[in-house]
């Protein structure tokens, strides 16, 4: 009797707790992944990877976001540019979270410490930083053809990539349409 009682408090607790959260954004209804070639051109269906994320230690795949505008940043903390283009890309990731948008941002670094300490000096609070050692992350930075950072990349609910350019050309006009759909 008395374990019955705690299984419900259990679940009871449970409940007032997960009634209180936000639901995902990333829990949109989509298809089977669209019948396109892979590559990092807009059109074409962005490229799947697994790194991991640098505040949890688990693996993340970019395959994991379909279902969410996912806003693709690679980075690194040696770079002056980024410094300037990382509170850019918080502030558009703050205004449109709520409405679905995801800022994944890969770092280039070679320590996840810097990576860190990095983020932490800017005050980036939005999304989530992926990191892995260099030969991995380089397999990624190839796949996406990053020849210069920063880079962004903007990826609809299905993965087809949208956008590909500096951070600065990513503009609100860009992201509404994708959100809305």
């Amino acid at each position: 009797m008395q374990l019955r009682i705690k299984g419900w408090l259990f679940i009871l607790l449970l409940s007032l707790f997960s009634a209180g959260a936000e639901p995902s954004p990333c829990r949109y209804p989509v298809g089977p992944a669209p019948d396109l070639p892979v590559g990092a051109e807009v059109g074409k269906l962005a490229p799947d990877f697994t790194l991991r994320d640098l505040s949890s230690g688990e693996p993340v795949s970019l395959s994991q976001l379909r279902g969410c505008v996912v806003l693709l940043e690679f980075w690194a903390s040696w770079c002056s540019a980024c410094r300037s283009s990382i509170p850019y890309v918080e502030g558009l990731a703050t205004r449109y979270r709520a409405q679905g948008l995801v800022t994944v941002r890969v770092s280039l670094d070679r320590e996840a410490k810097r990576a860190v300490g990095f983020l932490s000096a800017l005050g980036v609070k939005e999304g989530m930083a992926l990191w892995g050692p260099l030969d991995q992350v380089m397999d990624v930075v190839r796949l996406y053809h990053v020849v210069a950072i920063p880079r962004v990349f903007l990826l609809d609910r299905e993965g087809v990539v949208r956008f590909s350019g500096h951070p600065s050309q990513l503009l609100s006009g860009l992201i509404e349409p994708l959100l809305g759909s």
